[in-house]
């Protein structure tokens, strides 16, 4: 089964095959809302299989996935933890000894 970003994918919603959609946009429709429970296919399964059984796809099963892009930016990290993206003051010279 191929995960790569790229890769082409389809889905089921409401009933209906969508598709075909690359791994990384079906994996945006997941960090959307799209239920773990939904149906999807990619070449060489033999049958659709629970998104929420394919490594990387979903944001529980992201983590595993060497393609999956990162979860938070450096800047939601920096705001969710009240850090500062401002320069250290430079120190003074006399304090380095």
């Amino acid at each position: 089964m191929n995960t790569s970003p790229n890769s082409s994918w389809f889905y089921a919603e409401h009933n209906e095959k969508k598709g075909p959609i690359t791994f990384g946009m079906l994996q945006q429709r997941f960090k959307e809302g799209l239920p773990q429970s939904t149906l999807v296919w990619t070449e060489g399964m033999e049958q659709w299989a629970l998104a929420s059984s394919v490594p990387g796809l979903t944001t529980d099963t992201m983590a595993n996935n060497p393609y999956a892009p990162p979860s938070t930016t450096v800047v939601e990290t920096m705001q969710a933890t009240g850090s500062s993206l401002e320069p250290v003051a430079s120190l003074k010279e006399d304090t380095i000894r």
